[in-house]
């Protein structure tokens, strides 16, 4: 029973027949996002049991099939993965190191991407999300620390045709965390980490012709978040060692 379970997990045409379910399921899914716009927004803040919990199945059940797919497709990538690299260790002594480096590189970017799906799975039922919106002197309290927001200052385009156009929003922090209280600047997609925490700002709506910028913090402790960078740095190195030496191989280097 397990030889049949494991022979049918490390099936390359699973592989295919998943990638073909998980596209038509987004592709599905995409039509319930759109049409349902406010319920799959929320899945940005909250995690996926308390999402789950406010919402019936009708409206959910294709996010269900695809975390059954997605888990499916993980434990076939880690058994491929797992028969290759047995096999590659078994016959190591027939390779040079850097030949063996480069048969063995795809494999570790699969560990790698494993890595990546582990995160996003803790992500998706450890994150804690809060927002606030930006007004002088807001006060967040997000154990372990406590964020004062201070006004907000925007940055304008000197340029005529883009006269009145925002180039950049911040917001001065005060933040205070056990070891003491420190200063601090966030901007939009300029980020600040604190304590494991990360402090975004956004902005909040569209503004009106004449009205400011309305903005927000957005306060993330994600578990899930190293992972996801660790992994697909990773990738990123093994892509870069395993795609140039394959093309210069393959041009007669």
């Amino acid at each position: 029973m397990l030889k049949f379970l494991w022979k049918f997990l490390g099936d390359v045409n699973l592989t295919i027949w998943l990638l073909l379910a998980i596209t038509l399921n987004l592709v599905i899914g995409s039509r319930y996002a759109k049409q349902f716009r406010e319920i799959f927004n929320q899945l940005n803040y909250l995690r996926f049991q308390d999402w789950v919990a406010k919402h019936t199945l009708a409206e959910s059940w294709w996010v269900w099939l695809l975390l059954f797919l997605l888990v499916l497709f993980a434990l076939n990538t880690a058994v491929c993965t797992t028969d290759r690299l047995f096999l590659l260790v078994k016959r190591r002594k027939e390779y040079g190191f850097t030949p063996f480096v480069l048969a063995i590189a795809p494999s570790l970017m699969h560990l790698c991407f494993l890595v990546v799906i582990a995160g996003h799975a803790i992500s998706l039922f450890s994150v804690q999300v809060r927002q606030m919106p930006v007004t002088p002197n807001a006060v967040m309290t997000f154990p372990p620390l406590s964020i004062t927001a201070r006004d907000q200052r925007s940055v304008y385009w000197s340029e005529p045709k883009l006269a009145g156009v925002a180039r950049q929003h911040s917001v001065p922090l005060v933040v205070t965390t056990p070891a003491g209280t420190v200063s601090d600047e966030v901007a939009i997609l300029e980020p600040v980490f604190r304590d494991g925490v990360s402090i975004h700002l956004d902005t909040a709506g569209k503004a009106k012709p004449g009205e400011a910028q309305r903005l927000k913090l957005i306060v993330k402790h994600d578990p899930g978040l190293y992972p996801i960078l660790i992994g697909n740095a990773l990738i990123c190195l093994l892509m870069l060692l395993y795609f140039p030496s394959v093309l210069k191989n393959r041009n007669g280097g």
